[in-house]
């Protein structure tokens, strides 16, 4: 029984009771009549096929969703901004993974897209729908549920969500996995986040050289404790001040830093160093030496103290 011919029987002689309009649904076998009862609100007995969109009784949507078997049509129907009771019966009688995942990454409700996801048991499908540009609930949600490692370093280095690429993150613990991610996220911010769970040195110095975004290689700098490789990144890279400012901030080397700000013409660093210089760590070290390099020391300082004197600084 074709759409045109349910609507004019529930009309015939002011049929359009709910009982009349049940049994109409229940007797039509074809499947896309169906799909489209259950994608609409309202059916009355005055009704016609362009105020279908206007159906808003709930239990023929229900029961036009009861007699549909086509995976394909269920996944429409859930979709569908239709009666939300139609929608969450669709989705109920989808099993087929990949329909799951599309309705997942829909335009459709949240509540309808985080059902699905809840329902997808495939990693990689479940991946897919963590970096798409789906609704936010749904991706985070699909993040949550997977374990693999490799599939939630393919999530992080996406360019999908930030704060789903993050929370993909926070989930890994290979170490290998989080340098690739530091490597070759897409976002800055996901590279830094990979930074902070990163425990190996000679990752993070790579990771310290070569990132081009200032807030990654402070992050970076701070968690190295090589005090020759620190050294020499401050001399040696030019065009990262904050990156070079951290790293002084971590240098214990009293000579290297006076000598340092003594070398720095433009006094880009000279508060940076003079308060390193006053750190306690620092000062510790210069009482160890002996008191010839303590007096060289000392005399540096002092030229140090002259070129940016301390109170212009609040020490």
């Amino acid at each position: 029984m074709k759409l045109a011919d349910v609507f004019s029987k529930i009309a015939d002689g002011g049929k359009g009771t709910l009982e009349a309009r049940l049994n109409m649904v229940k007797d039509t076998k074809d499947q896309n009549v169906l799909a489209e009862i259950a994608k609409t609100y309202r059916i009355d007995a005055d009704v016609t096929i362009n105020d279908a969109a206007n159906d808003k009784d709930w239990e023929v949507c229900k029961a036009a969703v009861d007699g549909i078997t086509d995976q394909g049509l269920l996944a429409k129907v859930a979709i569908n901004h239709g009666h939300i009771i139609a929608c969450e019966a669709a989705l109920e009688k989808i099993t087929d993974q990949g329909l799951l995942g599309k309705v997942a990454i829909s335009d459709g409700r949240d509540c309808i897209c985080e059902a699905a996801v809840e329902k997808i048991t495939d990693q990689g499908l479940l991946a897919n729908v963590a970096i798409s540009d789906g609704q936010r609930s749904a991706c985070e949600a699909a993040v949550e549920k997977i374990t693999d490692q490799g599939l939630l370093g393919k999530v992080a280095i996406s360019d999908g969500q930030q704060v789903v690429c993050e929370a993909a993150v926070k989930k890994i613990t290979d170490q290998d996995i989080l340098a690739d991610v530091a490597r070759n996220a897409v976002l800055f911010e996901v590279r830094k986040a990979a930074v902070e769970k990163i425990t190996g040195q000679d990752v993070l110095k790579e990771i310290a050289i070569n990132d081009d975004n200032w807030e990654v290689c402070e992050a970076v700098v701070k968690k190295i404790t090589d005090q020759g490789f620190l050294e020499k990144f401050v001399i040696n890279v030019n065009n990262d001040f904050f990156g070079r400012e951290a790293a002084i901030g971590r240098i214990t080397n009293p000579g290297f830093l006076a000598k340092f700000a003594l070398d720095d013409k433009d006094g880009f660093f000279q508060e940076a160093v003079t308060k390193r210089l006053l750190h306690p760590i620092v000062l510790a070290k210069i009482v160890e030496n002996s008191s010839d390099v303590a007096n060289e020391i000392k005399e540096s300082i002092a030229a140090v103290k002259k070129a940016a004197p301390l109170s212009r600084f609040g020490i």
